[in-house]
């Protein structure tokens, strides 16, 4: 239920707020390297890399996750069970999580779908 609940998570509110975030850090770069000045970016170049780089190793991960995840699991024992779950879906889960930890730093507050750390440590 959790590798699905993630997976849901990650397709339906990361992946579209995330490109959304990526899609205005892109217009306003391309603004203000088309203004006339001559302005170095590296803020927004940067983010934009970031971005587009966890983005990206998230979505892949979440592939290898829905394809675990679909695996026909008609196991002998539970034991079987608990040991696929751990040693596959608990990896892929942290896998995609350590792109989620990066993407919580970048992504603006007010385009990311869930509480923060930051929130739900003080605003609780």
């Amino acid at each position: 239920i959790e590798a699905a609940t993630l997976a849901e998570m990650v397709s339906k509110r990361l992946v579209p707020n995330i490109t959304k975030f990526s899609g205005g850090l892109a217009k306003t770069l391309c603004a203000k390297k088309e203004c006339g000045l001559v302005l170095d970016c590296f803020t927004e170049t940067e983010l934009l890399k970031n971005a587009s780089y966890h983005c990206d190793s998230m979505y892949k991960k979440l592939a290898k996750l829905k394809a675990d995840i679909a695996i026909d699991r008609n196991y002998a024992t539970s034991i079987d069970e608990a040991t696929f779950c751990h040693d596959i879906l608990l990896k892929d889960m942290e896998d995609i999580r350590t792109d989620i930890n990066a993407l919580e730093n970048i992504i603006d507050s007010g385009i990311w779908p869930y509480p923060t750390y930051t929130d739900l440590m003080f605003k609780i």
